[in-house]
């Protein structure tokens, strides 16, 4: 009898060790472990170590500096240490799995060490974080680690193998680093970012190991024809809809259930945040099945040419049949979205039943089946962006053309949507954020929308179900916003200095504004003297402020020089103010000749302008004759406080800064006038630097800036526009009175899907229209949007 061929369901090799073939197998899976896992782990922490200096050296603050700088040196001491210990761990998951015994996790080490204890707050920070990674790992890897948990689950003779005893599965190789990071004395911050670099660079790479892994158990002779299909790893919570079964791919939405109408997520949220939007998706579901349940037969083709025979339509179409007729119809858009206003949803939607009506021999399908859901809020998400009014015309328009290449992806990744991390999403939300504060004044060489308009135009031409593409021109635009933030963020440094110092100096100028007039208003001083004062001395009293400050003894010297000088030049009535002036003049003298010299005057100027003083002194302090019969010159005229202004040196050759009690009195009135505008005001003092805004400016154009910077002096909000070039400044008041009047408009910092879907719900929520269909704009601004 001729030798029988191994089934899939025997191991038949030879045993020379005197090992069984199952140990064996777990052997070798114990070296792949130590090999491509140590090599992995050794990548990871000379990541770490270059993140941690990073960090360290950008950190704005002492205190962060320190923690990301001690956390490097506690990791570089033991890394090595807490390396081994990750290893071993894994190595004795893979013995328990052997061993049918349960694996010993954080949680069973917590709960064997004090079934009583409390998780302090670092610690369930740190939980969440693994376990957000690694639901994150297992959604990705589901295909890889269907198969490998299937063939070891017939290794292990059917006991069934998954995400909780898979030794190489994301959940234990992450609750086993997490272990590891115990050997550490680390900030919780600094633990979080470890373990976001252990995300992106080892379950970033776990596909070459589970490739491995399986091709090990494929030669062995482990079923070696198994097929994919979508296995439920999860039970969706309450009033959610399923998150378990495929990533998407093409090959497992025509052999498993892409059409499930529950599966509207496509995998395990990724963050916190994205249950927040699964339970939105699941609202929408809800609301569009409501419509079209009220809707009539007719509203149910999808757009619904009048005169088509229902019996003659087609069931509803596969997903292949979908992608098909997707990219004929991106081949045949591509071409003439260069220069219409991109289509509709309805439009496209459509175009699609046409196309796979005449794919399939004419006869028009009734509708799209369970992707239906999926087609529609994608297409109102798309819809949303053309019509939103916080994104420039151009680029709104040319975000439109992506519907085609995002309407496959919601075929081939149904958890595009649900996953804020996913590149199709991050990709589309960066590019509407990114050109939020864009104008063409601000890119003039069209660098920014030139860019955008790539990413589009190799979308429509290149994507085809390689998924792939999206992380890849993620990559791709990031490199150009790294370069791009850059040069702005120099130039935002250099206009954030320039007006730190302008303000500085308005406050050094108003100082000595107040203390001159404080000393000279109400006196009678020559007109010569007023003007030495009020537009020489006042130059150093500004000098002296900005150098030495408002609290020192040299400021209290200048501003005490003013009175002095002031009481000098007036009329002395008895001998002893005489001789207290004979003794001062000296010193004014000193002081005087000193601060002209601080200021850089030439001494020939400074001479001719003590001279007057000298003049005036001489005259005061001559015969009782000479000063009843004082000149005009020394009898002066009375300073009155309204009439007095203090005039200081510009940066501008030939211009002078005036002060005036006017001037400096304007505050007071204006905290009046704050009381008619209180709720805007309050609405101006909650802006964050980094806000843009929209400015009506006076002609009627519109320009768009980014808030910079605000004075916590004058309260003065300092707008650039995104290369970092000042557009304006402006007043609480001012921002305040432009936020009443509609001529400076917030615009909305959430990323574009999340605001999509709010609003599409929103607009869902309403009564249905007479025909009962969902709105086209479900979620439009109503804005008139021009061609691009």
């Amino acid at each position: 009898m001729p030798a029988s061929h191994p089934s899939s369901n025997v191991i038949e090799f030879g045993r020379p060790d005197g090992q069984s073939p199952v140990a064996r197998l777990f052997n070798a899976f114990r070296a792949i472990v130590q090999q491509r896992l140590g090599a992995l782990a050794d990548a990871l922490y000379g990541n770490v170590d270059d993140a941690l200096f990073d960090l360290s050296e950008r950190s704005a603050s002492s205190t962060h500096q320190a923690r990301f700088f001690d956390g490097m040196r506690e990791i570089r001491k033991k890394r090595q240490r807490a390396q081994a210990i990750w290893l071993d761990l894994v190595a004795r998951h893979v013995t328990a799995l052997e061993r049918n015994e349960a694996p010993r996790t954080r949680r069973h080490a917590a709960r064997r060490d004090d079934d009583l204890s409390l998780v302090d707050e670092a610690e369930l920070e740190e939980n969440l974080a693994i376990e957000a990674m690694s639901d994150k790992a297992i959604v990705r890897l589901n295909r890889a680690l269907y198969a490998l948990e299937q063939r070891l689950t017939q290794l292990l003779g059917g006991r069934v193998v998954d995400a909780d005893n898979n030794p190489v599965g994301p959940r234990l190789l992450s609750d086993a680093f997490g272990q590891s990071l115990g050997e550490f004395d680390l900030e919780v911050e600094v633990k979080l970012i470890v373990l976001k670099l252990f995300e992106r660079h080892v379950l970033g790479a776990l596909d070459g190991v589970y490739d491995e892994m399986n091709g090990l158990l494929v030669q062995a002779g482990v079923m070696p024809e198994l097929r994919y299909h979508v296995p439920g790893r999860r039970p969706a919570a309450p009033g959610m809809a399923s998150a378990g079964a495929a990533r998407g791919a093409l090959a497992a939405a025509e052999g498993s259930s892409v059409g499930d109408p529950n599966e509207h997520l496509g995998g395990v949220p990724a963050q916190p945040e994205d249950v927040q939007i699964q339970a939105l998706l699941g609202e929408l579901t809800q609301l569009l099945q409501a419509r079209r349940g009220s809707a009539g037969p007719q509203d149910l083709r999808g757009g619904g040419a009048a005169g088509i025979d229902a019996a003659a339509m087609l069931p509803a179409p596969s997903p292949r049949e979908m992608l098909n007729a997707l990219s004929l119809l991106q081949v045949e858009l591509a071409s003439s979205q260069s220069a219409v206003q991109p289509p509709s949803s309805s439009a496209i939607k459509d175009a699609l039943l046409e196309q796979i009506g005449a794919l399939s021999g004419g006869r028009r399908p009734t509708a799209l089946g369970a992707n239906e859901d999926m087609i529609d809020i994608v297409g109102m998400i798309f819809d949303y962006a053309v019509e939103d009014r916080n994104l420039p015309a151009p680029v709104s328009a040319l975000l439109g053309r992506l519907q085609i290449p995002y309407l496959k992806v919601a075929l081939l990744d149904r958890s595009f949507i649900a996953r804020h991390d996913h590149p199709a999403r991050r990709l589309l939300d960066e590019m509407a954020q990114s050109a939020l504060g864009w104008t063409e004044e601000s890119d003039r060489d069209g660098r920014l929308i030139g860019q955008i308009r790539s990413i589009v135009e190799r979308l429509n031409r290149d994507f085809e179900d390689d998924v792939g593409i999206f992380q890849r021109l993620l990559d791709e635009f990031h490199a150009f916003l790294d370069a791009s933030r850059k040069r702005a963020e120099l130039s935002e440094r250099r206009t954030a200095e320039a007006a730190r110092g302008r303000e500085k100096l308005d406050a050094s100028q108003r100082a000595a504004a107040q203390a001159i007039m404080l000393r000279i208003a109400g006196r009678e001083l020559p007109v010569s003297v007023r003007e030495i004062l009020t537009r020489r001395w006042s130059n150093f009293l500004v000098l002296t402020h900005l150098r030495q400050g408002e609290e020192s003894e040299a400021w209290d010297r200048a501003t005490r020089f003013v009175e002095d000088i002031a009481w000098s030049v007036q009329p002395k009535q008895d001998e002893a103010d005489r001789q207290r002036l004979a003794i001062l003049r000296t010193d004014l003298e000193s002081q005087f000749r000193q601060g002209m010299q601080a200021l850089g005057l030439h001494p020939n100027a400074t001479e001719e302008m003590w001279r007057e003083f000298d003049r005036i002194h001489d005259v005061l302090l001559g015969t009782p004759d000479q000063h009843d019969g004082a000149t005009p010159a020394v009898r002066g005229e009375v300073v009155r406080p309204d009439e007095v202004s203090v005039r200081f040196a510009s940066t501008k050759p030939g211009e002078e800064v005036v002060f005036s009690r006017r001037d400096l009195d304007a505050e007071e009135r204006e905290q009046l006038d704050n009381q008619a505008i209180d709720a805007w005001l309050e609405m101006a003092r909650t802006l964050k630097a980094g806000t843009w805004m929209e400015f009506v400016k006076d002609d009627g154009t519109r320009e768009r800036a980014k808030l910079l910077w605000i004075s916590t002096i004058r309260a003065l909000y300092l707008f650039v526009n995104r290369n970092g070039v000042k557009i304006a400044e402006k007043t609480a008041n001012e921002l305040a009175a432009e936020l009443k009047e509609q001529r400076a408009v917030i615009l909305e910092q959430v990323a574009l899907v999340d605001r999509a879907l709010d609003a599409i719900v929103k607009r869902l929520r309403e009564p249905a229209g007479e025909d009962g269909a969902p709105p086209a704009d479900a979620a439009g601004a109503g804005r008139e949007r021009p061609t691009a």
